[in-house]
């Protein structure tokens, strides 16, 4: 039942589906409507029910010597780099696709082989347009502003 409060007009909605609610627009009544989902999300709706969850996985990558240059994926979000084998490239994707994504990236063995991250074209990495990584342990998170990366 809606009502306005001020003329004391009464209505009944009519039934909702699965998932939907009613949704106010200023100075018209309610309309039934679902919940849109955005990028990375899911929307379940059940019976008296709606559950929204995160559909991207954030995942763990290794990557070795024979993957360079690898570039990082949406759904990568640490990648452990083992240079045993030699130096190893990470490119970032483009900023501009990636606002707000953070990647963090970690240099795993001993040897002297650098693990160099580069930014796509000529966006950078604080204002530079590639860092390094040379010693065991050593790591650098870095987030996209939506023009450049950003470390954190």
């Amino acid at each position: 039942i809606l009502g306005s409060g001020t003329a004391g007009i009464v209505q009944t909605a009519a039934a909702l589906t699965n998932g939907q609610l009613l949704i106010g627009s200023t100075g018209l009544a309610p309309v039934a409507a679902e919940i849109t989902a955005g990028t990375g999300i899911s929307i379940a709706n059940g019976a008296g029910s709606i559950t929204i969850s995160s559909s991207s996985a954030e995942n763990i990558v290794t990557k070795v010597f024979a993957d360079s240059p690898y570039t990082a994926l949406l759904t990568d979000f640490t990648i452990l780099v083992n240079c045993a084998g030699g130096a190893v490239t990470v490119n970032l994707p483009a900023a501009s696709a990636r606002t707000g994504k953070i990647y963090a990236v970690k240099k795993i063995d001993s040897t002297a082989n650098a693990v160099t991250i580069e930014g796509a074209g000529a966006e950078t990495l604080d204002g530079m347009l590639n860092k390094t990584l040379s010693t065991q342990y050593s790591s650098l998170m870095i987030q996209s502003d939506g023009s450049n990366w950003h470390v954190l």
